[in-house]
């Protein structure tokens, strides 16, 4: 609404009186800045991360489009907010607004999932290629805890380890130097409270001391595609 100065008051001002019934031209740009202030309150928030339309990417007269691809499309620009979302995926989620099923989305660390999901928020643009945009999918496993933390030589452990994008095919080692101790896997939880079943059977001689969790995919066991929690895990006497 146009910002309008109030009409003078009919009393006729004294002579002697320094106020002018007119507006001072201090008043009206206070009214104006006022409706500026207003102005900028009713305009949506944007976040760090979000709020790309399709068109800044593509190049295509496409609108807004949802948080999701919005999301992958800073996180294929922006490299400081990728890393952030590797070190601490679910902070970053959070932050960024997606919701419970889009975080769901990415956590399965399902590749064909993720472009059907990016498929229909983009509806005429089904055919993109997601593959040339995040290399980094799906991310490395990340372990946050393990439970419990040692086990005696000679005897078998069963482990629980806690994190975040866990394969469905996951692998569990435990790792000291050369030294590698591979865990029987017994199940593996995906999604939020994602977590890995192994057994591990320590021999007589297995060194003792601290050793390194690795979970990595059946696939790939390379250093770059797998998560590692260091002396997360003692062999003791």
């Amino acid at each position: 609404m146009p910002c309008r100065a109030s009409r003078p008051s009919r009393t006729r001002a004294s002579p002697h009186d320094s106020r002018s019934a007119r507006t001072s031209p201090s008043a009206r740009t206070t009214c104006s800045s006022t409706a500026r202030r207003k102005r900028r309150r009713t305009r949506p928030r944007r976040s760090r991360g979000a709020s790309r339309s399709a068109s800044d990417v593509f190049g295509r007269e496409l609108g807004e489009v949802r948080v999701l691809f919005d999301f992958i499309a800073e996180l294929r620009r922006n490299r400081g907010l990728r890393e952030e979302f590797l070190a601490d995926p679910e902070g970053v989620m959070s932050r960024e607004g997606l919701t419970e099923e889009e975080k769901e989305t990415i956590r399965a660390r399902d590749f064909q999932r993720l472009t059907d999901a990016v498929a229909r928020e983009l509806g005429s643009v089904a055919a993109v290629d997601l593959r040339s945009w995040v290399p980094w999918f799906p991310p490395r496993p990340r372990i946050t805890s393990i439970s419990p933390r040692s086990g005696r030589a000679g005897e078998e452990v069963l482990v629980t380890i806690y994190g975040v994008f866990f394969p469905v095919d996951a692998r569990a080692e435990l790792r000291r130097g050369d030294v590698r101790v591979v865990g029987a896997v017994e199940s593996v939880a995906i999604g939020r409270q994602a977590r890995i079943t192994a057994r591990f059977t320590l021999g007589e001689q297995t060194p003792l001391g601290l050793y390194d969790v690795v979970v990595h995919d059946g696939e790939d066991a390379s250093e770059a595609r797998a998560g590692t929690l260091a002396g997360a895990f003692t062999v003791h006497e």
